[in-house]
């Protein structure tokens, strides 16, 4: 028993240290200055739980999922883990009937996080609500 535990543990040691690190990815958040800043702001608004915001400048043409994950901590869930049901902690309980709704310079959006690109100053606003 304590052979298997012991050749377990060097099996789990070879496969963490064989694993590579992805090279750091360029950031995304930019100088107010620089050519191609942006400025993005993202509000997280959980009535009665919690109101968050942040601005920032982001580089043209950069995926707001990607400005999201950034920014906040994201979990996912669904196909592809295409919804998004957790942002900054707070997550959206489907037995309570919450969801996500997603808003672009204040109108719905028409397309989910992954199909936007902040490409202008823009105003992405996720709201907990319920159906």
């Amino acid at each position: 028993m304590l052979r298997k535990a012991a050749l377990l543990l060097i099996l789990l040691s070879v496969v963490a240290c064989s694993r590579q690190t992805p090279a750091p990815s360029e950031s995304i958040i930019r100088h107010s200055g620089e050519a191609d800043a942006v400025t993005l702001t993202i509000d997280v608004i959980a009535e009665g739980m919690a109101e968050i915001s942040a601005t920032v400048q982001v580089a043209r043409n950069t995926p707001a999922r990607q400005a999201m994950e950034t920014l906040f901590q994201i979990q996912t869930s669904g196909p592809a883990e295409a919804f998004i049901s957790g942002i900054a902690g707070i997550r959206a309980e489907t037995t309570r009937k919450q969801f996500w709704h997603l808003a672009i310079d204040g109108r719905p959006a028409q397309t989910g996080i992954d199909e936007v690109t902040v490409s202008r100053p823009m105003h992405i606003t996720w709201t907990l609500k319920t159906w």
